[in-house]
């Protein structure tokens, strides 16, 4: 209850409190799935979970939550900043050397 209220409120404890309940979620699917054949239930969850992880992960939703973003080949803010033409959006896209 209290992860889903910060996720609501936009704490930055609720985005890393949920990040890892996430990942051990991830990893407990993992060594279930090892140990068993897999259902369809557990490939659910595992899919569910790392879907989860990637969004949390994403550099808007880590903009919301005022979680520092990680250094990235391709900046994705920049394509959907309003104020940009679309020259100037393009323009603005890190290259890779």
């Amino acid at each position: 209850m209290a992860l889903t209220w910060g996720l609501f409120q936009l704490k930055s404890w609720a985005w890393t409190g949920t990040l890892i309940v996430y990942v051990i979620a991830t990893l407990a699917q993992l060594a279930k799935m090892l140990g068993t054949a897999g259902t369809a239930a557990n490939f659910l969850t595992l899919g569910f979970a790392i879907a989860t992880i990637y969004y949390l992960l994403r550099s808007e939703v880590k903009q919301a939550f005022t979680i520092a973003p990680s250094a990235t080949l391709f900046d994705y803010s920049l394509l959907t900043c309003p104020q940009l033409t679309d020259n100037q959006r393009l323009s603005n896209i890190k290259k890779v050397p």
